[in-house]
Protein backbone atom coordinates (compact mmCIF):
# COMPACT_ATOMS: atom_id res chain seq x y z
CA UNK A 1 0.00 0.00 0.00
CA UNK A 2 1.44 3.30 -1.19
CA UNK A 3 1.92 6.46 1.28
CA UNK A 4 -1.27 8.07 -0.97
CA UNK A 5 -3.61 5.46 -0.79
CA UNK A 6 -2.83 5.16 3.16
CA UNK A 7 -3.62 8.88 3.57
CA UNK A 8 -6.59 8.72 1.24
CA UNK A 9 -8.06 6.10 3.94
CA UNK A 10 -6.94 8.05 6.91
CA UNK A 11 -8.75 10.88 5.76
CA UNK A 12 -12.11 8.60 4.29
CA UNK A 13 -11.60 7.56 7.97
CA UNK A 14 -11.44 10.51 9.76
CA UNK A 15 -14.53 12.05 7.84
CA UNK A 16 -16.49 9.11 8.75
CA UNK A 17 -15.58 9.30 12.49
CA UNK A 18 -16.68 13.45 12.33
CA UNK A 19 -20.10 12.09 10.77
CA UNK A 20 -20.34 9.43 13.78
CA UNK A 21 -19.70 12.50 16.23
CA UNK A 22 -22.23 14.56 14.98
CA UNK A 23 -24.95 12.10 14.44
CA UNK A 24 -24.33 10.95 18.70
CA UNK A 25 -23.97 15.23 19.15
CA UNK A 26 -27.65 15.32 17.84
CA UNK A 27 -29.29 12.21 19.34
CA UNK A 28 -27.83 14.02 22.54
CA UNK A 29 -29.56 16.96 22.04
CA UNK A 30 -33.00 15.05 21.00
CA UNK A 31 -32.38 13.47 24.51
CA UNK A 32 -31.60 10.39 23.23
CA UNK A 33 -28.64 9.17 25.71
CA UNK A 34 -25.64 7.10 24.60
CA UNK A 35 -23.96 5.18 26.70
CA UNK A 36 -20.10 4.96 27.25
CA UNK A 37 -18.76 1.79 24.98
CA UNK A 38 -17.10 -0.18 28.08
CA UNK A 39 -16.57 -3.77 26.03
CA UNK A 40 -14.18 -5.56 25.06
CA UNK A 41 -11.84 -3.43 27.56
CA UNK A 42 -8.56 -3.85 25.13
CA UNK A 43 -10.71 -1.84 22.15
CA UNK A 44 -14.29 -0.46 23.61
CA UNK A 45 -16.56 -1.08 20.53
CA UNK A 46 -19.99 -1.69 22.41
CA UNK A 47 -21.65 -1.30 25.64
CA UNK A 48 -21.54 -4.10 28.26
CA UNK A 49 -24.16 -3.99 31.66
CA UNK A 50 -25.75 -6.72 32.68
CA UNK A 51 -26.33 -5.37 35.87
CA UNK A 52 -27.43 -1.69 34.80
CA UNK A 53 -29.58 -2.78 31.44
CA UNK A 54 -31.08 -5.88 32.37
CA UNK A 55 -34.32 -6.34 34.60
CA UNK A 56 -33.57 -7.95 38.00
CA UNK A 57 -35.30 -10.73 37.24
CA UNK A 58 -34.01 -11.82 34.23
CA UNK A 59 -30.37 -10.77 35.11
CA UNK A 60 -29.51 -14.07 36.28
CA UNK A 61 -30.52 -15.98 32.88
CA UNK A 62 -28.42 -13.30 30.99
CA UNK A 63 -25.61 -13.90 33.28
CA UNK A 64 -25.49 -17.62 32.46
CA UNK A 65 -25.96 -17.15 28.73
CA UNK A 66 -23.45 -14.90 28.55
CA UNK A 67 -20.81 -17.49 30.49
CA UNK A 68 -21.81 -20.03 28.37
CA UNK A 69 -20.70 -17.77 25.39
CA UNK A 70 -17.49 -16.84 26.92
CA UNK A 71 -17.06 -20.79 27.59
CA UNK A 72 -17.71 -22.11 24.34
CA UNK A 73 -15.46 -19.21 23.26
CA UNK A 74 -13.25 -20.14 25.34
CA UNK A 75 -13.62 -24.04 24.00
CA UNK A 76 -13.26 -22.66 20.14
CA UNK A 77 -10.11 -20.82 20.70
CA UNK A 78 -8.19 -23.66 22.46
CA UNK A 79 -9.11 -26.00 20.52
CA UNK A 80 -7.99 -23.86 17.33
CA UNK A 81 -4.68 -23.23 19.26
CA UNK A 82 -4.17 -27.20 19.88
CA UNK A 83 -4.41 -27.67 16.57
CA UNK A 84 -2.33 -25.23 15.05
CA UNK A 85 0.59 -26.45 17.43
CA UNK A 86 0.34 -29.69 16.14
CA UNK A 87 0.11 -28.92 12.82
CA UNK A 88 3.08 -26.33 13.19
CA UNK A 89 0.88 -23.25 11.82
CA UNK A 90 -0.84 -20.42 14.24
CA UNK A 91 -2.52 -19.02 11.34
CA UNK A 92 -6.11 -20.24 12.58
CA UNK A 93 -5.49 -18.93 16.43
CA UNK A 94 -4.56 -15.85 14.92
CA UNK A 95 -7.39 -15.58 12.66
CA UNK A 96 -10.25 -16.73 15.15
CA UNK A 97 -8.26 -13.81 17.83
CA UNK A 98 -9.23 -11.10 15.34
CA UNK A 99 -12.54 -12.10 14.73
CA UNK A 100 -13.38 -12.43 18.59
Amino acid sequence: MTEAELKKREAALLEREKRVAEQEKALEEQGISIKKKNWPICMPIMHHDIAGDIPEKSRRVVREAYMCWWVSGTHVHTSMDTKAQKSGSRAHTIRFGLCV
